[in-house]
């Protein structure tokens, strides 16, 4: 995908899914927040009868539409399909016919849905894109959770918001240059000089790497000591492990 796609602010998990496009080598982009002048657009140019969110989006994408400068042509927005109860399938129906109308024919809309697991969005790496995505979605989760029960007590008004900011942005980079595991015989890939450094050379390369913890060892001892007591039917062996 040559265009630049553009996917709507809904939450800050819009920007884990655009690290996620940018994974796959699409060149994606949050909108920036709502404002005025998205309601004001979105009203013109729908009924306002509609559902808000249709409204927010489809002002969104016409603000950036109205910027000076803006290549119809090098420009996709995104805006999901659904088949299910809600209205929420038909908004990118509306606005294609928005487009239209106002002569921006040469503007994408990409609409991925449930059928093609959002291949759309990854060029064809469907099912790891969502994986992807999804374990992003679940840090942010915890992320903005840890913020909401911090920042009542906090001493210094705005340092919630700053670390939350900081952290979101390490989320960010995990998510769209990926992280390396580091797996194999457990001196090797402990020890920093047999290993040949590669966890410094990787970080150098900008890779995020995760090693299999060393707990492992104790853990995987453990199960043998009760297994091989199972097996061997000793009592005192399952006890104690």
């Amino acid at each position: 995908m040559d265009r630049v796609l553009y996917v709507p602010y809904m939450c800050d998990h819009a920007h884990l899914l655009a690290a996620a496009s940018r994974r796959f080598g699409i060149n994606c982009q949050v909108l920036p927040h709502q404002d005025e002048r998205t309601i004001e657009l979105g009203r013109k140019y729908t009924s306002s009868r509609e559902c808000f969110p249709l409204i927010c989006t489809t002002g969104d994408f016409l603000k950036k539409i109205f910027e000076q400068g803006f290549e119809p042509d090098k420009a996709s927005f995104f805006m999901p399909d659904h088949n299910g109860p809600c209205r929420f399938g038909q908004y990118n129906r509306l606005q294609r016919i928005i487009f239209d109308h106002l002569g921006f024919r040469d503007v994408k809309i990409i609409s991925p849905g449930n059928d093609n697991s959002y291949e759309d969005l990854s060029r064809g790496h469907g099912i790891e894109f969502r994986i992807i995505t999804w374990k992003g979605f679940i840090s942010v989760d915890m992320l903005k959770k840890l913020l909401h029960q911090r920042r009542p007590y906090e001493l210094h008004k705005g340092e919630c918001d700053r670390t939350y900011q900081e952290y979101l942005r390490e989320i960010q980079r995990s998510v769209e240059n990926g992280a390396k595991d580091i797996g194999g015989e457990i001196f090797m890939r402990d020890n920093p000089y047999c290993n040949g450094f590669i966890i410094q050379k990787l970080e150098k390369l900008g890779a995020e790497t995760l090693i299999t913890p060393t707990r492992e060892w104790i853990n995987y001892s453990t199960y043998r000591y009760w297994r091989d007591s199972r097996w061997s039917r000793n009592i005192k062996g399952l006890i104690r492990s």
